[in-house]
C-alpha cells in the first residue's frame, strides 16, 4: 500500500462548493481507500491505497465527488513520498520573515499537466431485461447513455449492459427479442454501477429477488438504482421505500400490489422522484426519470440538459437549437476520451504532474 494525499481545488470557500468533510471521508472509504484522514475544512484528504498511477485515482475520486455532491472538483492526488521531497528542497527563504520583519505564507502551487487523453473512469449501466418489460420506459435514458451524443467534453466512459435472470432471451412487451450480456451475479457493486429497473407484469414474481437483493447491495453501497412503474413495487415489497422520499403509479398503487408497504409518509406524487441514489418513477415518468439519472450521473451539462428535457418534453424548435448550441458533441477521434483509437506506430500521452514554489 502507498499513502497519497488528495487537494481539492476550491471547496468551502464563502459558502460555496459545500463539501462535508464527514461525508467526503466516507466517500473515500466507498473506493476502496483505507486509513482516510480529512484535516479541518480544507478539502485535503489523506489516504492509502494500491500503487498506480495518481492520474487513475484522480478519475476515481473526481467521479466519486460528482456522484455524491454534485460537484465538479479538481483533484491533484500526491503520493506523500513526493510532497514529502518537495518540502526536502524548498528554497532557503521558504517561511522566513520578509525585510519588513513581517512573516508572509508563502504559496505552493500544484500544477499539473493537461494530456490529449482524458482521465477516464467508467460508470457501467446494467438494464435489467425480463419478459413483458416495458421497453418505451427505458428509451431515453439508454439511447442517451448508450450514443453519448450530447456528452460533455469531459464525461466519464459509461458501458450500457442488459442483465437478466439468465443468458437465455427474453421478449419485451413491445415484442423485442433481447439477448441479455449477462446475469444478475455479474453486477458489480460499486459506487460506479446504476442498475435500471424497467416496469412490467411480472415484477410480483419471486424469480425477481435476485436482482432486488442487488439492487438493495447498490444502495448501500453508494451505488445507485433507477426504478419505474411496476419494478417500484418489487422494491416497496422488499422494504427498500419504507424510509426514503420515493413515487410510483399514484397514490394508493404501491398498498394495492405490496401489503406490506410501509412507506407512505415519504411518498411523494411526482412522475419521477430522485433521492440521492434512488431514483423512482411512474409509468408516466420516464423523460423525467431520464433526466434524473443523465442528471446524477453529471454526464451532460447542466444547461444542455435543461435544454434536453425542454425540447423532448415540449418539442418547441427554440430547445432544439438550445440543445445544439449547448452540447459540445463528441471529441475528434484523434484527441478523445470516448472511443478514441491511438493510431499504430503514434505514441501515447502519458499523464504526469509537478510541483513548483515560489514566493509572493
Amino acid at each position: 500500500m502507498r499513502r497519497y494525499i488528495a487537494l481539492l481545488r476550491g471547496v468551502n470557500i464563502s459558502g460555496k462548493n459545500k463539501v462535508p468533510m464527514a461525508e467526503l471521508k466516507l466517500g473515500f472509504e466507498s473506493l476502496g481507500f483505507p486509513d482516510v484522514q480529512t484535516w479541518l475544512n480544507s478539502g485535503n484528504v489523506v489516504f492509502s491505497g494500491e500503487e498506480t498511477e495518481p492520474a487513475a485515482l484522480t478519475g476515481q475520486i473526481e467521479g466519486m465527488i460528482q456522484r455524491r455532491f454534485g460537484l465538479e472538483i479538481p483533484v491533484f492526488v500526491l503520493p506523500q513520498e513526493e510532497l514529502a521531497d518537495t518540502l526536502r528542497h524548498a528554497p532557503d527563504w521558504w517561511g522566513t520573515e520578509d525585510p519588513d520583519g513581517e512573516y508572509r505564507p508563502e504559496n505552493c502551487p500544484f500544477v499539473e499537466t493537461k494530456t490529449c487523453e482524458q482521465r477516464v473512469f467508467m460508470i457501467t449501466i446494467y438494464v435489467y431485461t425480463h419478459d413483458t418489460m416495458a421497453d418505451w420506459e427505458i428509451g431515453h435514458v439508454t439511447a442517451e447513455l448508450h450514443s453519448g451524443r450530447f456528452f460533455r467534453q469531459d464525461a466519464p466512459e459509461v458501458s450500457v449492459r442488459t442483465v437478466g435472470i439468465s443468458r437465455e432471451p427474453v421478449t419485451s412487451m413491445g415484442g423485442l427479442t433481447i439477448l441479455p450480456d449477462c446475469v444478475v451475479d455479474d453486477i458489480a457493486v460499486s459506487e460506479e454501477t446504476v442498475l435500471l429497473l424497467p416496469g412490467g407484469n411480472t415484477w410480483d414474481d419471486s424469480k425477481h429477488s435476485a436482482v432486488i437483493r442487488k439492487a438493495a447491495a447498490l444502495l448501500s453501497a453508494g451505488g445507485t438504482v433507477g426504478a419505474i412503474c411496476g419494478a417500484t413495487a418489487a422494491l416497496a415489497r422488499a422494504g427498500l421505500l419504507d424510509n426514503r422520499p420515493h413515487t410510483s403509479n399514484g397514490a394508493g398503487f404501491l398498498e394495492m400490489f405490496c401489503p406490506g408497504y410501509k412507506g407512505q409518509p415519504y411518498f411523494v406524487d411526482a412522475p419521477s422522484v430522485a433521492d440521492r441514489n434512488l431514483i423512482t418513477a411512474g409509468g408516466t415518468g420516464a423523460l423525467l426519470w431520464a433526466k434524473q439519472i443523465i442528471g446524477r450521473l453529471g454526464v451532460f451539462r447542466p444547461d444542455t440538459l435543461e435544454a434536453w428535457y425542454a425540447y423532448f418534453s415540449t418539442g418547441e424548435a427554440q430547445h432544439f437549437f438550445a440543445l445544439r448550441n449547448t452540447s459540445p458533441g463528441r471529441p475528434s477521434r484523434s484527441c478523445s476520451k470516448r472511443g478514441s483509437r491511438i493510431p499504430a506506430g503514434s505514441r501515447r500521452c502519458r499523464p504526469c504532474a509537478r510541483v513548483c514554489t515560489r514566493r509572493g
